[in-house]
C-alpha cells in the first residue's frame, strides 16, 4: 500500500512493490499472496549455495509474508538459470511481475534499481518499472567461431527512440546541401522507369515477335506443334525496392572530421552520417522507392540497442525528421544483433528488391565481444555470419565505411562487391546516393 493505494494481485507469478519499504516497514511487500513467498521453504526452494529459487508453482494457500530488502536482492544475483521466465503484464504502476525481470536485466540496471530502492526516490523508481514494463525485448542467436556454432538466444536487443530536436538539424542540414539534393534528385530520376518493358509470348501484341515466330515454323517443319504466342506486348515497368539504412551509433562516431576538429563547435562523424542521411530522405520521397533507417549501439550482449529513426511503414514526416536529428553517439559496436533485427524487419517487406546498407566508422567491437577484448576476431567473424544469414534471405547487403582501415576487415566479412571504404568522410553526402543508384538500378 503506498499513499492509499494497494498493490494488485496479478496472479501467476510474484509482483513486487519497490515503494513499500520506503514506510519504515524495511520490507518489500510480495503483493500477491497467491505467489512464492519466502515463507515455508524448503530445499527444493533453496539452491546449493543459499540462494532463494523461484519454482513455477502458484502456493495454493494464500497468506505468506513480505520479502525483506536483503531477499529481493539475493533474488536479483540468483540469476536466469534459477528462475521461471515468464511474460507479464503491469496492471497498475506499482506492480512488476518479478519473473519480468530477474534474468532479464543486464547488471547496471539491476544496480540501479538497488541504487533508486536504498535512496527512497520513489518517483524514480515508479518512472524505471515504467520504462522496463514498456521496453521490447528480442533475443538472437550469435556466432562463435572457436566452437563453430551459434550461441543461442545471446544477445537481448531493445528498441529505443532516440530524443528529438524539434527538426532543427533536418531543416539546416537541407538547406546547407540543397543543391546537392537537387542534383541528386534529378540523378535518382533517371533511374525510375520510364520506358515500356516488352513481355514476350502473348497471344496478341503491338508486334510480332520474331524469335517466337522462327521457333513455330521450326516445330511446324517438323511437325511438331507450334506455338501461337508470338506476339510482343509492352507493358509499364514498375520499380519495386525497399532499402534499410543501418547506422552505426557507437562512441567512436564522437570524432571530429575535416578542418573543423580545431573550431569550437566540430562536425563529427555522425553529424556526416546525419547529413548523409538528410539527402537520401530527400532524393528517395522524390523517387518513391521505400525506404527506412535505424540507428544501433549497446553495451554488452544484454543491452544491444536499436534506434527507430523511421520505419517503413511512416512517411518522412516531423517526427521522423526530429527522431533523425537527435541522433547521438552512443556506446559499443554489436553490428550481428543489430544486422539480424534489421533482417527480421525487412522479412516482413514485401518489395521485389530488397536491400540493406550498414553505415559504420570502424570494426564490430564490445566489451564482451568474445572472451579476448584485444581481439576483433569474434565479432568480424559474427558479422560476417549475420551478413550471409541476410543474403540467403534474399537481401541485398552493402556496407559502407568511413574507417581508412576498412579494407582490413571488411574483406573478411564480405565478397568486395559488398562493401565500399570512403576515404574521405566530408564526402560520403556524395558517394552514398551513387553507391544506392548502382546497387538499386538493376
Amino acid at each position: 500500500d503506498l499513499d492509499g493505494e494497494v498493490l494488485p494481485n496479478a496472479g501467476g507469478a510474484t509482483v513486487i512493490d519497490p515503494f513499500e519499504h520506503l514506510d519504515g516497514s524495511g520490507s518489500i511487500g510480495a503483493g500477491a499472496p497467491a505467489g512464492p513467498t519466502c515463507e515455508g521453504r524448503n530445499k527444493e526452494e533453496i539452491g546449493a549455495e543459499g540462494t532463494l529459487q523461484l519454482g513455477d508453482k502458484v502456493a495454493e494457500a494464500g497468506g505468506g509474508r513480505p520479502l525483506s530488502a536483503e531477499e529481493l536482492s539475493r533474488l536479483l544475483e540468483s540469476g536466469a538459470a534459477e528462475i521461471t521466465q515468464q511474460q507479464g503484464e503491469v496492471e497498475s504502476e506499482l506492480g512488476l511481475y518479478i519473473t519480468d525481470l530477474l534474468g532479464k536485466l543486464p547488471q547496471q540496471q539491476i544496480e540501479r534499481l538497488r541504487q533508486l530502492l536504498s535512496s527512497g526516490d520513489s518517483s524514480g523508481v515508479r518512472a524505471w518499472l515504467a520504462e522496463q514494463a514498456t521496453a521490447r525485448f528480442y533475443y538472437y542467436d550469435e556466432w562463435d567461431h572457436r566452437i563453430g556454432d551459434y550461441r543461442h538466444r545471446w544477445c537481448r536487443l531493445s528498441e529505443a527512440t532516440p530524443p528529438g530536436d524539434g527538426g532543427v538539424y533536418f531543416a539546416r542540414a537541407a538547406a546547407r546541401s540543397r543543391d546537392l539534393i537537387s542534383s541528386i534528385r534529378r540523378e535518382f530520376q533517371l533511374m525510375t522507369p520510364q520506358a515500356l518493358r516488352k513481355v514476350r509470348g502473348m497471344d496478341d501484341g503491338e508486334e510480332l515477335d520474331l524469335n517466337a515466330l522462327v521457333d513455330a515454323h521450326a516445330d511446324r517443319a517438323v511437325r511438331r506443334p507450334s506455338s501461337e504466342r508470338v506476339y510482343l506486348a509492352r507493358r509499364r515497368e514498375e520499380r519495386d525496392v525497399a532499402t534499410l539504412f543501418l547506422v552505426d551509433m557507437s562512441a567512436s562516431t564522437d570524432e571530429p572530421v575535416g578542418e573543423s576538429i580545431e573550431s569550437e563547435n566540430p562536425r563529427r562523424v555522425i553529424d556526416v552520417a546525419k547529413d548523409t542521411l538528410v539527402v537520401m530522405c530527400e532524393a528517395l520521397e522524390d523517387m518513391g522507392d521505400a525506404y527506412a533507417i535505424f540507428g544501433f549501439s549497446g553495451h554488452g550482449r544484454d543491452n544491444v540497442e536499436y534506434y527507430h529513426i523511421k520505419s517503413f511503414a511512416e512517411a518522412l514526416g516531423f517526427g521522423a525528421k526530429e527522431r533523425l536529428g537527435g541522433m547521438e553517439p552512443k556506446r559499443s559496436t554489436r553490428m550481428g544483433a543489430a544486422l539480424r533485427h534489421s533482417a527480421a524487419k525487412l522479412a516482413r517487406v514485401s518489395a521485389r528488391a530488397r536491400h540493406l546498407i550498414l553505415l559504420s566508422d570502424g570494426f564490430p567491437q564490445d566489451f564482451d565481444y568474445g572472451e579476448d577484448r584485444r581481439s576483433n576476431a569474434y565479432g568480424i567473424a559474427d558479422t560476417m555470419m549475420a551478413l550471409r544469414e541476410i543474403e540467403s534471405a534474399s537481401v541485398h547487403s552493402f556496407c559502407i565505411t568511413v574507417d581508412p582501415a576498412g579494407h582490413d576487415y571488411l574483406r573478411d566479412m564480405c565478397p568486395a562487391a559488398r562493401y565500399a571504404v570512403i576515404d574521405d568522410i566530408a564526402s560520403l553526402p556524395e558517394e552514398l546516393p551513387r553507391i544506392y543508384r548502382n546497387l538499386t538500378h538493376r
